[in-house]
């Protein structure tokens, strides 16, 4: 009777422990998509400035 009760606390905390793994897991999936998505719109944002800088300087070079 008390070894069943025993494992059968032992399988509830094994059971809470994976969830809690993989609560902690899909946050720090979640953080580093976030981070990648942050770090592709700023690499987009500066091609951008880049290529209207180029534009520019271009536009400026052309005898009228």
């Amino acid at each position: 009777m008390a070894k069943e009760k025993v494992l059968k606390f032992e399988m509830k905390e094994q059971k809470l422990n994976a969830k809690t793994a993989k609560k902690a897991a899909l946050k720090e999936w979640k953080l580093q998509k976030q981070t990648a998505k942050a770090t592709f719109r700023q690499e987009k944002d500066a091609l951008r400035a880049r290529q209207k800088a180029d534009m520019l300087a271009r536009k400026a070079e052309k005898p009228k």
